[in-house]
C-alpha cells in the first residue's frame, strides 16, 4: 500500500488516455507542441510484481507466469499499435 500511494498515488493513466484525443496514446504538450506518445498499461490492480522483492528462491512458478504475462500483453499490444511511434499535433 505504501508503495501503491507513495509511488502512483497521483497518476490516472485512464484519465490520461482518455483525454489525449487519440487511442491508446499519452499527450504531452510542452513549449508551444503536443505529442502522442503510444501508451500499453501492465495491469497491476491484483499485484503481480510484490514477491520479486523477496529472495529469488521464493518466487512461486506462478508468480513468475502471471508477470511474465502481464508485462507480454501489455509490451505485444505497443508493438502492435497501429500509432507506434510518436505522432506530433
Amino acid at each position: 500500500m505504501a508503495v501503491m500511494l507513495g509511488d502512483y498515488g497521483t497518476d490516472d493513466m485512464e484519465w490520461l488516455i482518455a483525454n489525449s484525443g487519440r487511442a491508446d496514446t499519452v499527450k504531452v504538450e510542452a513549449r508551444g507542441k503536443s505529442w502522442n506518445i503510444p501508451i500499453a498499461r501492465f495491469d497491476n490492480r491484483a499485484d503481480k510484481t510484490t514477491f520479486v522483492r523477496n529472495d529469488k528462491s521464493a518466487w512461486k512458478p506462478e508468480q513468475i507466469q502471471a508477470l511474465h504475462s502481464g508485462l507480454a500483453g501489455g509490451l505485444e499490444k505497443l508493438a502492435k499499435a497501429d500509432n507506434a511511434r510518436v505522432v506530433r499535433s
